[in-house]
């Protein structure tokens, strides 16, 4: 065959639309390992916060994290469940009646308890209270009670030198037939048997007796020098139970006389923040538990928990307690038990 024969020219590398799809893969796999990458690190910072905000990490490496210092390991005891009408903190009113027990409390007369702070002109011994009647008939508190009263009016004496406190004979223990009495006499000024504090042994009614004249401890005459039992009281475990701000808690008329034994953890949170015992039982009962307790420090230094426990249905109620700390036991009167705790510091 003669003459030049003519082809189509194909070049042999990329052509420009395939060099800018290959330049969109690129960009996007580019993009991709990015988005990756991100995705990675951010997993990763998820990760590290979780585990730095769980439990035992040290609080000093985040002021921000709250760690509850009332928190104690727990053991279980059993106790009856009828002992929700014992102890320091029970209520007792006309809605909650004392529940009388068995054994009936041991109890202390008031005149064989005192400490002699001297003689008197007509060397009579003078002591920061005392009775009517003399030991066989004078007023009587149980043995713990009577012991921190003791403390409590002698170093009344001791700041004042005041030695005219006085307890009529009926106004420290009462049996159920000794209010009885007492109702009968004067119905309208005595509660009903089983609807006073008196049946416990742990109050008692104080009084101002010179010789000459008598009186509640809050006439104006008196209170001055006595304004020293009501700033104290807490001191020793006592609380004014029935104050006139509180008549409308309490169900009583105000009582300027009337003080009753709780124990000093709960005298010194009820003082501090005015609270009557309807009051800081209902504080107690609302939210306070083994885990979430109440915590204060108080005057002694010591810091307390305080907690409630409803009583279980049975005759046995399983209290949660701490494992190694002291603690008491109350039963509240209406159901259930308060537990304080103790930790002492060091």
């Amino acid at each position: 065959m003669n003459g030049n024969t003519s082809r189509a020219y194909r070049p042999t590398g990329r052509s420009p639309r395939d060099r800018r799809r290959e330049d969109r893969l690129r960009t996007g796999l580019i993009a991709g390992i990015i988005l990756v990458a991100m995705a990675a690190v951010l997993f990763l910072t998820l990760i590290i916060i979780e585990l730095a905000g769980r439990p035992g990490k040290d609080p000093a490496d985040d002021p921000g994290i709250e760690q509850p210092s009332g928190a104690f390991d727990l053991a279980e005891i059993e106790v009856p469940s009828k002992s929700v009408h014992a102890g320091d903190l029970i209520l007792i009113n006309s809605t909650y009646p004392y529940v009388f027990p068995e054994t009936s409390p041991v109890v202390l007369p008031v005149i064989n308890n005192r400490t002699v702070h001297g003689k008197s002109e007509k060397g009579n011994n003078i002591y920061s209270y005392y009775t009517q009647n003399g030991e066989a008939k004078c007023a009587k508190l149980e043995e713990k009670t009577l012991t921190l009263f003791q403390r409590w009016t002698d170093d009344f004496y001791r700041a004042t030198q005041n030695s005219d406190l006085f307890i009529f004979d009926e106004d420290g223990y009462r049996t159920k037939e000794d209010q009885e009495k007492l109702v009968q006499k004067k119905p309208t000024q005595y509660a009903a048997a089983g609807a006073t504090e008196h049946h416990t042994g742990k109050a008692t009614d104080l009084y101002v007796y010179t010789g000459k004249i008598s009186g509640n401890i809050d006439d104006p005459g008196f209170i001055s020098i006595f304004s020293w039992i009501y700033d104290n009281a807490y001191k020793y475990g006592f609380i004014h139970r029935y104050p006139a701000e509180k008549e409308s808690i309490t169900g009583v008329a105000y009582e300027p006389y009337h003080f009753r034994q709780v124990g000093y953890a709960h005298a010194f949170y009820m003082y501090k923040n005015g609270y009557c015992l309807e009051e800081y039982l209902d504080l107690i009962t609302n939210g306070h538990t083994a885990e979430s307790p109440l915590e204060f420090k108080a005057d002694d230094g010591n810091t307390y928990m305080v907690y409630y426990q409803k009583a279980d249905e049975g005759d046995i109620t399983k209290l949660s307690v701490p494992a190694q700390l002291a603690y008491s036991i109350s039963g509240d009167n209406r159901g259930g038990f308060v537990i304080t705790v103790t930790a002492n510091e060091e």
